[in-house]
């Protein structure tokens, strides 16, 4: 692929532990260490192929575990990651909510410190906690403490909707929240009045269908407020590319969408 924009795709995920959008019985038994590499390759030969300079990585399996099996509930895979990759994986820490406060606080502190993390990951239809409850109010200090942005699945799910955005938002105001798949089809109407009440929402593409919706956000909070992501990766990229490049607005908006947005949010050099 022409590597014509500065693409950092802010939402993405690996393929170890309990992934759910693939059978077990479709992949050969293989060593820990081996899943590890062979996800390094393929995040690797994905953004060479696509030139895509970084990714937001979180590992679906520490959002689907109650109980973890590791002190990181798989979010070490992450880890290795962003050190085999060198700078390339942008990594989300996936918190487990249910744990005590003060352990929520110190494995984020540990995640952050000890592995480079550099953003949180909430899932709260999978792990079943509603956005803005008060058992996520350990996670959002830690994100308030290190200016971490959190990603968070949105949907009609009454866990996660648009509305519960703005609620958190409101109570961390100094957090860059990232509202993951823009409330879908199915409460996008909430969107944009969710981003009139709070400042600190942003939106992130994939996952959502509706064009006009992308623009009226772009006219009226401005591009820097939108993050490109993929949900993969997949091979499907060059679909959501076009899909950025056929909105109505201007090509600086575009660059911001796909890339610039994301690198002023989590500190990134562009090249």
């Amino acid at each position: 692929m022409e590597r014509k924009w500065f693409i950092v795709d802010a939402h993405q995920h690996i393929e170890i532990g309990s992934y759910i959008y693939a059978s077990s019985l479709e992949k050969p038994k293989l060593s820990y260490e081996q899943m590890i590499a062979r996800e390094a390759e393929r995040f690797e030969r994905w953004f060479n192929k696509y030139g895509v300079s970084y990714g937001a990585v979180s590992n679906i399996s520490s959002m689907v575990d109650r109980v973890w099996r590791s002190r990181h509930g798989g979010n070490e895979a992450v880890a290795e990651l962003i050190r085999l990759l060198k700078g390339r994986v942008i990594g989300q820490y996936v918190p487990n909510v249910f744990e005590p406060p003060d352990l929520i606080r110190e494995k984020i502190e540990e995640a952050v410190k000890v592995f480079g993390f550099k953003g949180i990951k909430l899932h709260p239809w999978v792990s079943a906690f509603p956005l803005n409850h008060p058992i996520v109010y350990p996670v959002f200090d830690m994100a308030a403490k290190y200016r971490l942005p959190v990603l968070s699945h949105s949907a009609r799910s009454e866990f996660c909707t648009p509305m519960l955005f703005a609620d958190i938002a409101m109570h961390y105001p100094e957090v860059p929240i990232i509202m993951g798949h823009m409330g879908k089809q199915h409460l996008h109407y909430d969107v944009i009045p969710a981003m009139r009440i709070a400042e600190n929402i942003y939106v992130e593409t994939s996952g959502s269908k509706i064009q006009i919706l992308l623009e009226r956000i772009v006219k009226e909070f401005g591009a820097e407020r939108v993050l490109f992501g993929t949900d993969g990766p997949h091979d499907l990229l060059p679909a959501y590319v076009a899909r950025i490049e056929d909105l109505d607005v201007g090509e600086e908006d575009k660059a911001w969408i796909l890339g610039k947005s994301a690198a002023k949010l989590f500190n990134l050099p562009e090249p």
